[in-house]
């Protein structure tokens, strides 16, 4: 009969704080009591039911009445303070705002990887002995002196002013070599390369 009790005092635990201290005594009675008083295993299984039932029913009407009343006690303190309140809201909008915004950049540069088959392999760099004045066949000899690359390709980047009849427009441009889109194709995957007709 212990080991009941004790199972129905933690059960008790699903109702809220306030309501345990008025209640959780009697109700312990009560059971206590109603489990003694019963005759067989038949009595004690359907005094299980009704209270597992009585618990279900009651335990979640009873902490939405606490949330209720906590709610209202939470609005009638924060409207007194109202200064407090607004600099409270403010401060936590700009603290999440702050959060998306890093999270979003570190996510872009750090944790997103590209949309290629093997990003790991894909490497950009940013000093090469090739330059403008070396030319094509520079870049091709220095591609074959290194067997290590499987496929190398090299672009440029700059803005350029288009003049038109009415306005003039700034453009990126970029030029690239031959081989440039080639080596993207063969590292995009399928479903996402818009080149490959999809079955």
């Amino acid at each position: 009969m212990a080991d009941s009790t004790k199972f129905y005092s933690w059960l008790l635990k699903f109702y809220p704080a306030r309501f345990r201290e008025e209640y959780q005594t009697p109700m312990e009675r009560q059971f206590r009591d109603e489990y003694r008083d019963a005759g067989g295993r038949g009595d004690r299984l359907r005094l299980w039911l009704r209270g597992i039932w009585d618990l279900a029913t009651s335990a979640p009407r009873e902490v939405f009445r606490e949330l209720i009343l906590d709610l209202k006690h939470s609005i009638r303190v924060y409207r007194s303070r109202s200064t407090s309140t607004g600099l409270a809201v403010i401060a936590l909008a700009l603290a999440l705002g702050a959060s998306t915004g890093v999270f979003s950049v570190l996510n872009a540069l750090l944790l997103r990887s590209l949309p290629f088959l093997d990003a790991a392999q894909l490497v950009e760099l940013w000093f090469s002995p090739v330059s403008a004045l070396n030319g094509r066949a520079a870049f091709t000899a220095w591609h074959r002196r290194n067997p290590y690359l499987e496929s190398a390709a090299t672009f440029s980047s700059s803005d350029m002013n288009l003049a038109g009849d009415r306005d003039a427009l700034r453009v990126k441009v970029a030029e690239t070599s031959a081989n440039f889109f080639q080596l993207l194709f063969e590292l995009t995957p399928k479903e996402n390369n818009p080149f490959v007709r999809q079955s």
